[in-house]
């Protein structure tokens, strides 16, 4: 006889796989929409990595079912925050100015109270302890975004690709010129100009409303190769990306030095809901890390790190500072050379990744299609044996409307019997 407890176990896992299946379709449905709901997303990216680490020896069933309620949940705001997104009927596209910054007075600091990182500066900072979260909390919250739109960008085939956004500012430009409107195919062109309108704000999303921008593609940063594979180390992460917006200033005549890069001490913290650290296999009472912290990830981290400091030292030199790009250069994204070398290194890292699952191998069969392959033909098998057991049933079950169609006839004629005999003997006696 099978295990009751096992059975539930394994009914628990696979609805842990369908949910986590349902909220990646939501994640991607989400991140697509022209106007993107950030709390859904967070909220989203919080129950996925709840039921990755949801251990079924150990969490209770009250918060299993909580995920599987917060799964539908979110599924309903999500509709409902698309059925709203369909109800506009005008685009209103506000452009960028050059009007001077406005000045933050106190009452512009009020948060959000819906906003958890709004919520958590609202609170006493006074303690580090507090501080050290809310900077814990808002690198993984950057980590997450980075990784969410590099995601986006890839799948669109957008990251870093010039050629396409060149030709968004093209049609964009000359649909006046191009478009033939009529009555037939007005909706059309509408709906043209919306799409090209929403791939334009995309792209502008890193930018304020009250500067000047270019229409550029999203590329790659240098602290995104911390945000991708090691979110973690939160400090490093952020300090590198400060260093990177002090060189964009220098570039823009903002500040006239760049200050030597210190890194911090390479500490991880908890809470990163992406990254290797992030990839668990489990099984039904065990989980197993397909990168170790020590072999892979420390390694891939110190490896990561050395390189960007390398690469951020090129712009420090004076020998470099003086060359025709640095002087032409207004901005980071110009720097064609350090993109390049970001890509590639973006690709070498991917490759070593992969390379590192090799040591996962005593335990690579879990992760190959022969388990698969096995489970389906045990599965066919025993959808056979059902079948089998079934028609079985169904024969014993004509056979034991036959004995008892037989014994309720046998019955009957028993009981004429017994009548007959009472009258032969009534007569005899007679």
């Amino acid at each position: 006889m099978r295990d009751p407890l096992e059975l539930r176990k394994k009914q628990i896992q696979s609805q842990i796989d369908s949910t986590i299946t349902k909220l990646n379709d939501n994640f991607i449905r989400a991140s697509q929409l022209p106007i993107q709901s950030q709390p859904i997303i967070q909220r989203i990216h919080i129950a996925l990595h709840k039921l990755k680490i949801f251990d079924i020896n150990q969490d209770d069933e009250k918060n299993f079912k909580w995920l599987i309620h917060e799964e539908r949940t979110l599924a309903g705001l999500l509709e409902k925050f698309i059925h709203e997104i369909n109800q506009y009927t005008v685009f209103n596209v506000v452009l960028p100015d050059d009007e001077s910054i406005h000045e933050i007075i106190e009452t512009e600091l009020i948060f959000n109270p819906n906003n958890d990182l709004a919520m958590q500066l609202e609170r006493d900072l006074n303690h580090d302890e507090n501080k050290n979260i809310l900077i814990d909390n808002f690198a993984f919250a950057y980590a997450q975004f980075r990784f969410d739109l590099l995601n986006v960008e890839a799948k669109q085939g957008m990251l870093s690709n010039y050629i396409d956004i060149a030709n968004l500012v093209t049609n964009i430009q000359q649909w006046t010129k191009k478009a033939n409107l009529n009555v037939f195919n007005m909706f059309d062109n509408i709906k043209k100009i919306s799409d090209d309108l929403n791939l334009a704000e995309n792209r502008m999303q890193n930018f304020t409303t009250s500067v000047s921008c270019s229409l550029l593609p999203i590329d790659i940063r240098p602290e995104d190769l911390i945000c991708l594979f090691v979110p973690e180390y939160t400090s490093i992460m952020l300090v590198i990306c400060e260093k990177y917006n002090q060189i964009d200033e220098f570039l823009n005549g903002r500040i006239n030095k760049i200050e030597p890069l210190q890194l911090p001490l390479i500490v991880s913290s908890s809470g990163a809901t992406n990254g290797l650290s992030s990839f668990i296999y489990r099984d039904q009472s065990t989980s197993t890390s397909l990168f170790d912290k020590q072999k892979h990830i420390y390694e891939i981290t110190d490896t990561s790190i050395k390189f960007i400091q390398q690469l951020i030292a090129l712009c420090m030199e004076s020998k470099i500072q003086s060359d025709l790009l640095m002087n032409v250069s207004m901005s980071v994204k110009e720097l064609f050379p350090i993109q390049i070398a970001l890509s590639f290194a973006l690709l070498i890292l991917i490759d070593w990744t992969a390379m590192n699952l090799d040591d996962f191998y005593e335990n690579i069969h879990l992760l190959t299609m022969t388990t698969l392959q096995e489970k389906d033909v045990e599965l066919q098998k025993m959808k056979t044996n059902i079948y089998h057991l079934e028609q079985d049933l169904i024969k014993d079950e004509e056979d034991l409307i036959k004995v008892s169609q037989d014994y309720e006839n046998a019955e009957i004629e028993l009981e004429c019997n017994r009548r007959e005999s009472h009258s032969v003997r009534d007569r005899l006696q007679q």
